[in-house]
């Protein structure tokens, strides 16, 4: 594991701890792996990437497609929120107007759609009637799942 992972995963363990979320490390451990290779990221590479550092600011478009993305999916926020260690509140002004966000948050929320991409919200435990709001206000929205997704 790269210092990069193992600050990340430190991280997501306090918000964690934070929420009050019980976590599995090992499940914590491929998630951040699944988001290593969903960024290609190339750890002999890593200091050089754009998005290295755990702190500082990046646009927040990548990180609004992903949730946008998510919601289009079935997952709702108040699914979403805890597990990328931010309230409902905070997604969703990120989802809309924020033109910035913490590299942190970026590299959270892209591991969580890493981690969700092509699952089914019901069968992880999403209630029908939220997967369908979540989808129906994306539909709304005009936001679509991205191109090659499978809608579930």
């Amino acid at each position: 594991m790269t210092i990069q992972h193992d600050a990340a995963l430190r991280a997501m363990l306090r918000a964690a701890d934070r929420h009050r979320i019980p976590v599995n490390v090992r499940q914590v451990g491929l998630l951040l792996a699944a988001a290593a290779e969903h960024l290609q990221v190339d750890p002999s590479t890593q200091a050089e990437a754009p998005c290295a550092p755990q702190s500082g600011w990046v646009p927040a478009e990548r990180t609004a497609a992903a949730l946008r993305s998510l919601v289009a999916g079935g997952w709702p926020l108040t699914y979403l929120a805890p597990r990328a260690g931010k309230t409902v509140a905070e997604l969703s002004a990120l989802m809309r107007r924020r033109p910035h966000v913490t590299a942190r948050t970026e590299a959270a929320v892209l591991a969580l759609e890493a981690a969700l991409r092509g699952v089914d919200p019901v069968e992880a435990g999403v209630p029908v009637l939220a997967a369908r709001k979540a989808r129906n206000w994306a539909q709304r929205e005009g936001w679509g799942r991205q191109d090659g997704e499978r809608a579930v």
